[in-house]
């Protein structure tokens, strides 16, 4: 990677960790009530758990959306490849409003199932 595109991974990392940003708005009040009340899996992982892994996974998604974004040969399939992506990435921010903001299992599973078809 050139010193010349730093700044351009910085900025799709941002704009992903903007959409967890958006994400978290909708879930962080709905964790101790709501969800903490939740009957849930045996194996579900602790609460703690969720905040480092979206935040990296937030950053991976970023590093992943620039290297598609810089492959300027490839034409339509990365214009593709660039709108896929950012479909999913507000389908994903809204999948928390759907789950956590509506408090909704059901709503979130339609969101979950729209997600696996994009």
């Amino acid at each position: 990677m050139k010193a010349a595109d730093i700044p351009k991974v910085v900025f799709f990392i941002v704009v992903c960790q903007l959409a967890g940003g958006i994400g978290s708005y909708f879930t962080v009040p709905a964790i101790p009530g709501w969800y903490a009340n939740l009957k849930k899996p045996l194996l579900t992982p602790p609460d703690w758990v969720f905040a480092p892994v979206w935040v990296t996974l937030y950053v991976l998604m970023g590093i992943a959306v620039f290297l598609i974004w810089r492959e300027t040969r490839y034409g339509k399939p990365r214009q593709k490849a660039l709108l896929l992506f950012g479909t999913q990435l507000v389908l994903n921010a809204l999948w928390s409003l759907l789950f956590f903001g509506l408090r909704s299992p059901l709503a979130g599973l339609v969101g979950i199932i729209i997600l696996a078809v994009f």
